[in-house]
Formats: C-alpha cells, structure tokens, sequence
C-alpha cells in the first residue's frame, strides 16, 4: 500500500473500495500522506498497482485483463497518481498483472520491459525497487510458463518476484540459474536489482552501513 489505482468504472471495476477515488489528483495528493506517514512509521510504503488496475472489469487474481485506451488518455488518468507520487519520492513500485494493449499488446505490466523500462524507469526517472505482483495470480500462471515468466521478469527491470503457495523456491532459483547458464539473462541484469534492494535495506536501516 498505498492503493493508486482509480475506481475507474462504477459498478464493474475489481479495485472496487481499494481505490481512494476517481480523481488522479486526489489519488495523488492521499498518496503522498499516505507514504510520508508510513515512513515515519517504520514501514517502507509500495505503490501499487503500476501502472494502474482501476480501468480493469477483470479480477487478475483469475485471469489476464486487457485495457484498451490510448496511452495519452492513460497517462492524464491512470499513471497520474504514479507518476507524481514518484516524483514526491517513493523507493518501492508493485506492478499490475494487467495488458495495455495500446502499448505492450503482448505482455502485461508485470512482465513488459517497454511498461516497466520504457515508462516507470525511463519516462518517470523512478530508480528505485520494482516488485511483481503475486506469480500465483491467475493472470501469470494461468497465461505464461514459469521459466519463461522468471526470464520476461529479468528482462522487464523486476527486482523482487514475489511469490508464495503455488512455487517451490527452491526450484525457482533452479530455473533462475538455468536461464543465467544459458544466456538468458544476464549478470548485469541479476546485479541491478540485488543493488536497489540493497540500497533500499541501507536507507532503511535494515542492514549495517
């Protein structure tokens, strides 16, 4: 938490009573207290979901949705609230298990490099940790292979994975070390993340400087 997605469509959409509201604005001013009062809290705040779930009729947890606006009409609705939040500053973003058909017609903002590089890293500036959305979720397991989906994740810009209930650990990490064997990701790609989480347990005192 913080929730930033829009209670984008009355009556239909899955956010439902998570969402603060309908307006970016608003979303955007709630989410900067809402990060500023975690932090003086002890807790690290998560925006999520990026880059937006509220236009959505489709619960993720069950299957993959698919959003058809334009990316213009998304950036003034949608990633509002994320992308001024970021720029308050936050150091933690949870991706949506969701397809922007307009931009990644193929994969969905969990496992897009053009959503997660192209938009959060690149047209945001946001350099902090990116972490999925539970793997489990019908809109993954159901829809991409695991090893495939663990690649997509590297290549995406993905630091934390989480997952729970339906994976082996152990047999993740097995898959992770295959790929890497196999040059299907690279070492740089594994370094970037283990050095944001790192410095994200160093800002927050997690571990000793």
């Amino acid at each position: 938490a913080p929730v930033l997605d829009l209670y984008g469509i009355p009556d239909k959409t899955v956010i439902g009573d998570r969402s603060m509201g309908r307006d970016p604005e608003s979303i955007a001013e709630f989410g900067k207290y809402y990060v500023r009062g975690a932090r003086k809290a002890g807790i690290i705040p998560v925006i999520k979901h990026f880059p937006g779930h509220g236009s959505s009729t489709v619960d993720s947890h069950v299957d993959l949705p698919v959003i058809d606006m334009e990316e213009q009409e998304l950036q003034q609705r949608d990633f509002k609230p994320f992308r001024e939040v970021i720029e308050s500053g936050v150091d933690v973003v949870m991706t949506a298990h969701v397809i922007f058909r307009k931009i990644d017609p193929d994969y969905p903002g969990t496992l897009s490099k053009k959503i997660l590089r192209g938009i959060l890293r690149d047209q945001f500036g946001f350099q902090g940790v990116i972490i999925s959305d539970g793997l489990s979720m019908g809109a993954i397991s159901n829809n991409y292979e695991i090893t495939d989906t663990l690649r997509l994740l590297f290549k995406a810009g993905v630091d934390l994975i989480l997952v729970h209930s339906k994976y082996d650990i152990v047999d993740l990490k097995k898959r992770v070390i295959v790929l890497y064997e196999q040059g299907e990701i690279t070492e740089e790609e594994i370094d970037e993340g283990v050095e944001r989480i790192l410095r994200l347990k160093l800002k927050s005192g997690l571990i000793p400087r």
